[in-house]
């Protein structure tokens, strides 16, 4: 399996992590993609004030493997915890 992030990232408070830039073309008027969480189809949601990858769009499964590939833990799971 491969896996091709748009960048690796890393801080002295959260570690190593990487990066996926999305630019949706259908929102492209938007100036604020947080207003647009949670639309029908669109990559995002809002949960609680959190805006996250939508685990049911396809984004969220390829940024999934990306994180395995890397061998890197998922923020979203950890906070489930």
């Amino acid at each position: 399996m491969g896996a091709s992030p748009d960048g690796c990232v890393t801080c002295t408070c959260h570690g190593t992590g990487i990066c996926e830039i999305k630019c949706p073309h259908s929102k492209q008027e938007e100036a604020n993609l947080r207003l647009c969480a949670g639309e029908q189809g669109f990559c995002l949601v809002n949960d609680g004030g959190t805006v996250k990858l939508d685990r049911r769009h396809a984004y969220y499964y390829q940024v999934q493997a990306q994180l395995h590939v890397f061998q890197l833990q998922d923020d979203q799971e950890e906070e489930k915890a």
